[in-house]
């Protein structure tokens, strides 16, 4: 796949990461997944200071893909921590 066609099918990724690849370069992007963990027994959501009513946000990888001369190279969906 060309790189336009990754954009299209997963969207923007939310980072991008150059490097080299055995003397040529290449480009992967990673897409981030923000998960909310679940609430028990209430609105609450405590921190290391206070508490809130907002849900704390968990930010993790979820899936990258590797370039090299504009064609997919490597992909790899990654499993939830």
């Amino acid at each position: 796949m060309t790189m336009d066609a990754v954009w299209l099918a997963w969207g923007t990724p939310d980072q991008r990461i150059p490097d080299k690849m055995r003397l040529r370069p290449t480009e992967t992007w990673v897409y981030l997944r923000y998960e909310t963990p679940p609430s028990y027994g209430g609105p609450y959501y405590y921190g290391p200071f206070d508490w809130s009513y907002i849900p704390p946000k968990f930010v993790y990888p979820s899936k990258g893909v590797t370039f090299s001369n504009g064609r997919v190279v490597f992909f790899r969906y990654l499993t939830p921590p």
